[in-house]
């Protein structure tokens, strides 16, 4: 026979109500502002590079179907 197994009581966790952590996100962000600037001008970069390629691309494409790149 297996030796019986005794589980521990169970415990619950604390839980931060929501002024805590609002005050716990707040204080990480003032802590932290110069990388988190840094992250959205990463990000809005990254969506200015994404939003412009097409257009660019097909004036690329439009130019080269006209044949308006060849000189006479």
């Amino acid at each position: 026979m297996p030796p019986e197994q005794t589980t521990p009581p169970a415990t619950t966790l604390p839980v931060a109500d929501a002024r805590r952590t609002r005050a716990e996100i707040l204080r990480r962000l003032r802590t932290h502002h110069r990388r988190l600037g840094a992250a959205l001008l990463t990000l809005l970069g990254g969506t200015a590079a994404t939003l412009a390629t097409p257009p660019l691309l097909g004036g690329i494409v439009d130019a080269v179907a006209e044949g308006s790149g060849r000189r006479p």
